[in-house]
């Protein structure tokens, strides 16, 4: 099972679309700050350089959102 930190991120700054807005993704929510927090102590990880480009750009709109 390989983890792509780009879809995980796009996923996590989705979320935080949604975020203070009444949604029925409210419950989900948590959820980006785990993704989040994943990837900033994974970046060390193959699955990480293999994608690094994609992977930062994805993790810092998340981050800023």
């Amino acid at each position: 099972n390989l983890r792509l930190a780009f879809r995980e991120c796009g996923l996590s700054l989705g979320l935080r679309h949604w975020e203070g807005r009444e949604s029925k993704l409210d419950k989900y929510i948590p959820l980006s700050f785990e993704i989040e927090n994943f990837w900033l102590v994974a970046q060390s990880s193959d699955s990480w350089h293999a994608n690094e480009d994609i992977n930062k750009v994805t993790l810092a709109a998340s981050l800023l959102h």
